[in-house]
């Protein structure tokens, strides 16, 4: 079952705030740009070091899993994903240091 905290959205109607949603443990933060912009690295990487710490942090508590996707537009238009898990599958730029 997903339960949305927002709503993803496909290219045409993209924003640039992230957009969230839980599924099976996992809050997945999806972050979607149609640009790139010059400190998005950085970014990125603060993304990633906040998943790790909320998810160390709810261990304790509810064990909620953070992860967070990064979405480009050209990418997503060049090969549009047709699940969720082709679109997590496919688009792990910055997902490790």
């Amino acid at each position: 079952m997903v339960e949305w905290c927002g709503s993803f959205r496909a290219a045409k109607g993209w924003r640039q705030t992230p957009e969230n949603f839980y599924s099976a443990g996992t809050v997945w933060i999806i972050e979607t740009k149609g640009r790139e912009e010059l400190d998005l690295p950085q970014k990125m990487a603060r993304l990633r070091l906040w998943s790790a710490d909320a998810t160390a942090a709810s261990v304790a508590e509810s064990g909620v899993t953070y992860r967070f996707i990064y979405v480009d537009q050209k990418g997503f238009e060049k090969h549009p994903p047709g699940t969720f898990a082709a679109l997590a599958a496919s688009f792990t730029e910055y997902q490790r240091e």
